[in-house]
């Protein structure tokens, strides 16, 4: 619900369910994932206008949004400040970043 009508963009999205839920009720939701097999697996099963996978690292994927998702990954990266204010960069005015570990 709280990303109903945003542009969201779902980090580290392994597998790809979490961005189709997303996609559910957000204007348009984005997977990003470094690994080409959960890649490949995301944009062959969840295939939706609004959604879309992409294969890159959270650490230098940059496209606007009004949402960052980054749910149960932030414990892995080297850097976890720098990564939340890369996703700072990339957030609209009043744009939000939901983060848990």
């Amino acid at each position: 619900e709280r990303c109903a009508g945003l542009d969201v963009v779902d980090m580290a999205c392994g597998e790809g369910y979490g961005s189709k839920v997303l996609a559910d009720r957000a204007a348009s939701a984005v997977g990003v994932d470094a690994n080409p097999e959960a890649h490949e697996h995301a944009s062959l099963r969840y295939v939706r206008p609004n959604l879309r996978f992409e294969r890159d690292l959270v650490e230098s994927f940059a496209e606007p949004c009004d949402a960052v998702v980054f749910l149960q990954t932030i414990e892995h990266v080297q850097d976890a400040g720098a990564i939340l204010e890369h996703f700072k960069s990339m957030l609209a005015p009043g744009g939000v970043a939901y983060v848990s570990t």
